[in-house]
């Protein structure tokens, strides 16, 4: 072995301790090895620091399906959803195993959900997980019972496996949780609506009467006469004689 296949095997033996028995991430953008940052299997954001100083364009990401951050508390990918799991597992070929045909090239392990493709030998598979390997896990690849409890003459092949979105539950609490935060803004609303139409009413009844009374009192002005009278001017102004005018 030379000093450079060394150094790379050093290197390699490295990281591979790091990333399965410490439990590190591989940054998909910079290759660094980061901490994974939480041990609940729903948050996998997870924030590069050697990134940020780069100053590259992703900073975040998850660690499960390696894309961009681009979604809040979890990651909503087509991976993580297992939209794309189930793509593959309702468009695979079937192949014939242990002498039963029919049965869906690929499966997903009953206990991780890891997709693995059947190539050869029997029906026995082992997930290589971390999870499935501390719990011993194995299963059919048939009809995908734990192998611990399996008898080969009640195999009957399970159908095309379809995965449901591990977020479901979570994405449904919080859409009812925004739901009744919005209901009260929503009423608070209605009620200002109301009132301003409320206000808008009493301001015209306002308006309405002060109109009638400006009504009333163009009228009383109309209708009011001058008290002067005139007969006794007319009287008068025939008893000025001619002379007295000139």
């Amino acid at each position: 072995m030379t000093r450079e296949e060394e150094a790379a095997y050093t290197q390699k033996l490295k990281e591979n301790i790091h990333l399965f028995v410490l439990n590190y991430i591989k940054c998909p953008t910079c290759q660094e090895l980061i901490p994974k940052p939480y041990d609940d299997p729903k948050l996998t954001r997870t924030h590069c620091d050697e990134c940020e100083e780069a100053e590259r364009g992703r900073l975040d990401f998850c660690y499960k399906c390696g894309e961009e951050w681009k979604y809040g508390e979890i990651c909503l990918s087509d991976f993580c959803t297992f939209k794309k799991q189930n793509s593959v597992l309702q468009e695979c070929i079937e192949i014939a195993v242990d002498e039963v045909r029919g049965v869906p090239a690929v499966r997903a392990c009953p206990n991780c959900y890891t997709l693995y493709e059947h190539m050869e030998a029997c029906r026995h598979m082992k997930c290589k997980t971390p999870k499935c390997k501390d719990e011993e896990f194995e299963y059919c690849h048939i009809c995908l019972s734990n192998y611990d409890d399996h008898d080969s003459e009640y195999c009957v092949l399970a159908p095309r496996q379809v995965l449901v979105n591990p977020h479901a539950e979570l994405i449904l609490y919080s859409n009812q949780e925004e739901q009744k935060e919005e209901e009260p803004t929503v009423k608070e609303d209605i009620k200002i609506h109301d009132e301003e139409i409320k206000g808008q009413s009493e301001e015209g009844r306002i308006q309405d009467k002060n109109e009638v009374a400006a009504k009333k009192n163009t009228q009383k002005i109309l209708v009011d006469t001058d008290d002067t009278d005139y007969n006794e001017h007319y009287d008068y102004a025939k008893s000025i004689s001619a002379c007295s005018i000139f």
